[in-house]
């Protein structure tokens, strides 16, 4: 067994991290710790790991924090627990009652800059302790369910009890959940299957830019089923053949006097067939889906996409862009003189998205059963299902668990818009982040809802046998 970190108590001064000895034994606690979230180390194929660390309090009677030198933290793997080695020594009064220890389970990324643990992406279980009798030590074990992530399971007034003796067996990896679950359908041509598991929508607001904070989603804890998602962004020429309704079409001029200059759509076959369709309504957009027999995909389908399915901050890893990664930056001329030009010099053809849809640089997801996703970070910012919340609103305010969600309240700041992921060609390079999001309309305004060149869709279905 791995050295035992021991927690000195009130009497008893037992340095912390101290071997696993007969004395620091002897008229002790031993607590495990055990949980079913997956943790790191897990292996190939394994489900996203949702936790890391575990911090540790000894709480004395009648106090609710911690006594000076009673508190541990340390990482926690798959294999600590797999291998029952997730045990820390405490040492409170020898035969005083009314010792509590609090266990919390947590990301480390999430922690504060003073290090405390973020209570709503947090697994929080305060556990009573029994009385230590002279050269026993006592085995508990803390079960740290992934279902109570966000809530708090007993508290230093009313502690729970803990599981008395050592765990047999871990349930480390099995909260069903992030079971990585394959689509048990059949593709159709143009779409590729997204797994079901869980991941944690939303970031801190240190990792983001400042231009990007007021709108982003502190994290959520999100199980998502397996669903189909568009290859590419619907093209003109797949739009022009579902219907009648039009979106605003192109100019016919490549002169960028005129925003529409930009708009891809044309009503007669042309070059810009391959293009993906620009200048859409949420509302053209989203029934041209349900025709389809889908619909848009719902802001976590495109997160979790668009982090590589492994909340990444961006679809290629952590790196920040370059110009040659996604098609994004090209403003900066004639209509968009106003917009940064941080990539024209790699585009000396400026378009406002890549003809051909897709398969940019590193901007596409390449999925370990077969099929890639194109221009999730850049070309053109999409659609989302979702009605828009901003971050401390109705939808995404309660901590917990969230279960495919989708967001169905109008914002009670912002009024009846859509949400739109990702970033286009417009964008700077921080609209590429997994995380970013933007609300778009309004959709109750005499002009209806937004019909930019840097908007676009795909579609996404949901999996079915």
């Amino acid at each position: 067994m791995r050295a035992v970190a021991v927690l000195a108590g009130v009497v008893a001064a037992i340095g912390a991290c101290a071997p696993e000895t007969a004395s620091t034994r002897a008229a002790q606690i031993l607590l495990y710790v055990d949980t079913d979230a997956p943790l790191p180390g897990a292996g190939p194929g394994a489900p996203l790991a949702l936790f890391d660390r575990v911090r540790i309090d000894l709480l004395p009677p009648g106090e609710d924090t911690p006594c000076t030198g009673c508190t541990n933290e340390f990482a926690l793997t798959t294999n600590d627990l797999s291998s029952l080695d997730a045990s820390v020594g405490l040492a409170p009064a020898l035969g005083v009652s009314g010792y509590r220890a609090r266990v919390r389970l947590f990301l480390n990324a999430f922690a504060s800059i003073a290090g405390e643990p973020d209570a709503d992406n947090t697994i929080d279980t305060t556990v009573a302790l029994p009385a230590t009798l002279p050269q026993t030590a006592t085995e508990i074990t803390v079960m740290l369910a992934t279902d109570d992530v966000g809530t708090v399971v007993g508290t230093p007034d009313a502690p729970v009890a803990a599981t008395p003796g050592a765990p047999s067996s871990s349930a480390v990896g099995l909260w069903p959940g992030a079971a990585v679950v394959p689509c048990a359908g059949a593709a159709r041509p143009g779409e590729v299957c997204i797994p079901g598991g869980a991941f944690w929508l939303g970031t801190t607001v240190a990792e983001l830019p400042h231009s990007l904070t007021a709108a982003a989603l502190l994290p959520r804890l999100v199980t998502l089923s397996p669903y189909w998602l568009d290859e590419r962004e619907v093209t003109v020429a797949a739009y022009r053949t579902f219907s009648t309704t039009r979106p605003d079409p192109w100019s016919g001029s490549i002169s960028g006097q005129s925003w529409n200059d930009w708009c891809t759509f044309t009503v007669a076959q042309g070059k810009m067939d391959g293009s993906p369709l620009n200048c859409i309504r949420w509302t053209d957009a989203r029934a041209y889906c349900t025709s389809t027999g889908a619909d848009l995909p719902t802001e976590a389908q495109l997160e979790y996409a668009a982090g590589g399915l492994q909340d990444q901050r961006f679809v290629w890893g952590e790196e920040d862009p370059a110009c040659r990664d996604a098609v994004y930056g090209e403003g900066g001329y004639a209509y968009w003189s106003f917009e940064a030009p941080i990539c024209l010099s790699a585009y000396p053809t400026q378009v406002p998205v890549a003809v051909g849809a897709g398969g940019h640089g590193r901007d596409v997801l390449a999925l370990a059963g077969g099929g890639f996703v194109y221009d999730l970070a850049g070309n053109l910012q999409e659609w989302a299902l979702d009605l828009w919340n901003a971050p401390g609103e109705p939808c995404w305010s309660s901590p917990g668990v969230y279960t495919d969600p989708v967001c169905q309240t109008v914002s009670p700041s912002e009024g009846n818009l859509h949400s739109v992921r990702g970033g286009g060609w417009l964008d700077s390079g921080d609209l590429l982040l997994a995380t970013a999001r933007a609300g778009e309309g309004p959709l109750d305004s005499a002009a209806g809802d937004a019909e930019e060149p840097n908007l676009g869709f795909r579609c996404a279905r949901a999996d079915s046998p």
